[in-house]
């Protein structure tokens, strides 16, 4: 039968298909199914690319140990200051999974993963746990641009303890809205269970604790303004459940102390005093410089815009991801430098969340939408144009060469600045990690009979590396990041012709 429909009619039903396949597309189920997969891809698809660093490599040597008290032992050895809890679980991981650098890293993406579905549900809790498919549409945007998000990309890549910080700090953070909106026992035992695990991590984690406490005590003068009763004003069941989480600690006090004694010691004189203007830098250079630009338009119009329908939700929001970097600023002028782009990797969620905000706040559906696009793809983009460059040194090869050059019984010095000790080990075999030598500055100069080989990071100071090649002054290899040294003449020369000759030209 011939269609007699008239042409407005037919516009307006194809307008109508358009605006319902694009409520498909964005719908939350198919965006939290989007986040997923570009979380998963991004995280897996590029664990073994690049050699592992001096840091990760400590937490291998801890984990890697054949006793929990040996564990515990080097842990604290190599990061003083932390509760081994990373290191304990990244023991059980190896023992599931092996300690291939794919297996270590892989940690660190599993809790990103999950990660990305707490970010999820905190954004729904923050509009007063709103069912509203606004809400899930909210989270389900905030969720997507967490999984593309180059510097919780990086932090999940990074076979160390802040993945799995972050895990349990958006865990305390879940349970700390829900206690406050619908109380109860398990929301206020989990709070507690949360608030030890996070803390015991990385002691950092206590900034998120900071900004709850305050929120509390800001939101006690909100609700007096409001003229609520005076026993009403201060939630004491989430300040208890708080203090029991960090009460749990306190016989690991002497931690504390050991960080200040790695402070005296000039263990963090590697963070450089931040400018002014550093919080806000690091939110730029942490996002992408050219995509962070479009990410701030999109929060500021968000935060505006949703203050008028939850100005609590905007307050706590803009209260986390502030207090944390402008405490770590202000420390770094009072104490010392500790402004850090990961001691303040959550405060990038409510980032996260204020820009899906912006983006529900534009009314045309095709727009936002296009928008939505946009911004992930950029992300993704910088992301792989981030990793497009290697990263890493080539301690694999420094390792190989050094072995085949060593000798029969020849130990390896190794000229740390981090962990490099740990790095070179892990690429040698099992039964040849004996060779491995840390050259401190006394023992380097008073045992000329010392190992004949050295590897020295390139990373070393200046006058480090001025040292130790007087005292190495034969360049037998020199490797993106590393130069193996020798005092004289290598006592082994490797076939004509191999990978560790060829390296050696």
């Amino acid at each position: 039968m011939k269609d007699v429909r008239s042409a407005p009619a037919l516009a307006t039903d194809r307008e109508f298909h358009r605006s319902g396949l694009l409520a498909l597309i964005f719908a939350p189920q198919t965006m939290i199914v989007g986040a997923l997969a570009i979380g998963a891809l991004e995280r897996f698809s590029r664990l073994g690319a690049y050699e592992l660093s001096g840091d990760e490599a400590s937490s291998w040597a801890a984990a890697a140990q054949p006793t929990l008290s040996r564990l515990v032992a080097v842990q604290f050895q190599v990061n003083p200051g932390k509760l081994p809890v990373h290191e304990m679980v990244l023991r059980a991981w190896m023992a599931a999974f092996g300690q291939s650098v794919y297996a270590l890293r892989s940690l660190s993406a599993a809790c990103g993963m999950i990660s990305i579905a707490l970010i999820y549900l905190i954004s729904v809790e923050l509009l007063a746990g709103s069912k509203t498919r606004r809400a899930r549409r909210i989270g389900a945007t905030t969720m997507l641009l967490a999984a593309a998000s180059p510097v919780l990309i990086r932090i999940d890549y990074n076979a160390r303890m802040y993945a799995l910080m972050l895990l349990f700090t958006l865990a305390q953070m879940l349970f700390f809205l829900r206690a406050g909106r619908r109380r109860g026992l398990v929301n206020y035992a989990a709070l507690a269970a949360f608030t030890t695990l996070a803390f015991a991590t990385n002691f950092t984690s206590a900034l998120v604790i900071a900004v709850e406490g305050v929120w509390l005590v800001g939101e006690a003068a909100w609700d007096w303004r409001a003229g609520a009763r005076s026993h009403d004003l201060i939630d004491w069941r989430r300040l208890a459940a708080l203090a029991i989480g960090l009460a749990v600690l306190a016989p690991f006090v002497g931690a504390f102390q050991s960080s200040i004694r790695g402070e005296q010691r000039g263990m963090f004189a590697w963070i450089a005093m931040p400018g002014r203007w550093e919080p806000l830098a690091t939110f730029e250079s942490a996002n992408g410089s050219w995509v962070f630009p479009l990410l701030a338009a999109l929060a500021a119009y968000g935060v505006v815009h949703e203050y008028r329908s939850h100005a609590r939700a905007v307050a706590f929001a803009m209260l986390w991801m502030w207090l944390p970097p402008t405490v770590l600023l202000a420390g770094s002028y009072a104490v010392m430098p500790m402004l850090v782009t990961r001691y303040m990797v959550s405060c990038f969620v409510p980032f996260f969340i204020a820009t899906a905000w912006g983006l529900e706040a534009v009314r045309r559906q095709a727009l936002r939408g296009a928008l939505i696009v946009l911004v992930t793809l950029l992300m993704v983009v910088w992301v792989h144009s981030y990793f497009r460059h290697p990263r890493d040194g080539q301690w694999r090869e420094a390792a190989a060469f050094a072995l085949a050059r060593a000798g029969a019984g020849g130990t390896i010095g190794v000229v740390p600045v981090d962990n490099e000790v740990y790095l070179l080990s892990y690429y040698l075999p099992a039964d040849q990690r004996w060779r491995v030598v840390a050259l401190t500055h006394a023992r380097s100069g008073a045992n000329a009979d010392g190992p004949q080989l050295a590897a020295v990071s390139e990373l070393s100071r200046g006058a480090v590396r001025k040292k130790f090649a007087a005292q190495y002054p034969v360049v037998l290899a020199t490797f993106r990041g590393v130069t193996v040294r020798a005092r004289g003449a290598p006592l082994t020369t490797p076939p004509r012709g191999s990978p560790v000759s060829r390296a050696s030209r």
